[in-house]
């Protein structure tokens, strides 16, 4: 009977204090920010969610929706979950976004919640953008601002719901949330000690014009079926299978080195003189009416790479040159001088992540970035271009190994990756000090799936 009394007071305690850290919570000044939404989700059911596994507990957490105020520069909504105080591993972890960002839901920060995290998702107030009267605000939101005021804005919640601070911080995001956690460590080095990235965009006004140059090549019709992209990836492969270094085919279906890989044309004798000239423009580096050099090129053998998108459509998700453009904007008519211009002019500044860690060095914090070698959304080109700037401007490689790691996958795309948990690498970095050397990945590759160790770059 006394061992029941003290469960029921204890019981009676949690459920006090839970309460007492909700009301905290309605309270709190959030500046150009307001909670819209405070819920206590028991179940995934909750939130009209599956039970997704055995890992799912029941336990309880508190999501909490934010919203910027009506009359504020920005349109960001953010969703914020919070374990109770007894499941809580003392934990900040910040997720990213993708694409346009223009969606969160409450599922997103739910689910690590569930595994001990105060975590927080938002969207990038890029939702109808089209109709936005401050457009700069909301690529200003996109490039770093958005997540930057999470941030600040998931902080107080924690401390205000915990009475306490996170002990660590930790953020991680792919592609755009790639971007995102690139700009913390630039612009707020201080918010996170750890930072896990994968594929991620660094130069966004570049990329899309990459993306608009593929467009603008395939724009008249459709030049090429699934099964000849698979068939020019495949001879591609075949033909760089003695160079040094490279894997042996029985072990896997792809290039480790494809960054030095070539391509005979000649022996492309199942395309036509004009698919091949198509094929040779998509693998060529972008260029202005001069000739100059603009971005970078397609690397041989990915065609299959992403759904085959650079010799089918091109990637269509392309919302840089028509927020830059406007109505002006064709596919067909683009060009990389004047339009370029106007693109950088208006996205540069606050989309494109410069190698400016110096400050995140010396705080001791972390940066782990992993990339693709066959990615076409994000061609592995860019993180390495981003990686070799930073390594120069903080005394070579081996410096930046200290504090900046990043990991070139053969086989991966922007999609494909497998087994891989890039926040346990970089918690293990900043929680026991032992920086990885290599990492366990896989990459799904075709029907199979591929797993490799991957050396540091």
């Amino acid at each position: 009977m006394r061992r029941v009394l003290i469960c029921l007071v204890a019981l009676l305690y949690c459920a006090l204090a839970q309460a007492a850290g909700i009301d905290s919570l309605k309270s709190l000044d959030l500046g150009n920010f307001e909670i819209t939404r405070i819920r206590e989700v028991k179940s995934p059911a909750d939130l009209g969610l599956k039970n997704t596994g055995a890992w799912v507990t029941g336990k309880p957490v508190v999501c909490v929706e934010v919203s910027a105020k009506k009359g504020s520069d920005s349109r960001v909504k953010m969703n914020i979950a919070l374990p109770l105080r007894e499941d809580w591993n003392k934990i900040y972890l910040a997720k990213g976004n993708g694409g346009l960002g223009n969606n969160t839901s409450a599922d997103q920060a739910y689910y690590d919640a569930l595994l001990g995290y105060a975590a927080s998702h938002n969207d990038l107030g890029t939702d109808d953008w089209q109709h936005s009267p401050d457009l700069k605000s909301v690529i200003a939101d996109f490039g770093h601002r958005a997540i930057y005021r999470t941030a600040i804005v998931s902080k107080k919640l924690i401390a205000a719901y915990y009475g306490e601070d996170p002990k660590y911080c930790y953020y991680s995001g792919g592609s755009t949330g790639g971007q995102e956690g690139l700009s913390l460590a630039e612009r707020h080095p201080e918010l996170f000690d750890g930072i896990a990235v994968f594929f991620p965009v660094t130069n966004r006004t570049r990329l899309h014009t990459r993306f608009a140059y593929e467009r603008k090549v395939l724009a008249p019709k459709a030049y090429f079926t699934p099964r000849e992209i698979e068939k020019i990836s495949d001879a591609i492969v075949a033909q760089n299978r003695g160079n040094t270094g490279e894997y042996p085919e029985k072990d896997y279906p792809f290039l480790k080195n494809p960054e030095r890989a070539k391509c005979d044309y000649s022996k492309l004798t199942f395309l036509t003189a004009e698919q091949l000239e198509v094929l040779k423009k998509i693998h060529d580096t972008v260029k202005d009416l001069h000739g100059q050099y603009i971005t970078v090129g397609f690397v041989p053998s990915a065609e299959l790479a992403d759904g085959g998108k650079s010799l089918l459509k091109g990637f269509t998700g392309d919302w840089i040159y028509p927020m830059a453009l406007g109505a002006a904007y064709s596919v067909p008519d683009v060009t990389f001088d004047g339009d370029l211009k106007k693109v950088e002019d208006l996205f540069a500044k606050d989309s494109n992540a410069l190698p400016h860690l110096e400050n995140f060095k010396k705080l001791g914090h972390k940066l782990i970035i992993i990339q693709g070698k066959l990615d076409t959304i994000v061609p592995a080109q860019y993180a390495k271009e981003y990686y070799d700037a930073v390594a120069l401007r903080n005394g070579g490689m081996e410096k930046s190994r200290a504090f900046a790691r990043i990991f070139f996958v053969p086989g991966m795309w922007h999609g494909n990756m497998t087994n891989c948990n890039p926040l346990s690498y970089v918690r293990n970095w900043v929680e026991k000090g032992v920086a990885p050397q290599s990492i366990d990945i896989g990459v799904q590759y075709k029907a199979n799936r591929y797993p490799q160790k991957v050396d540091v770059y």
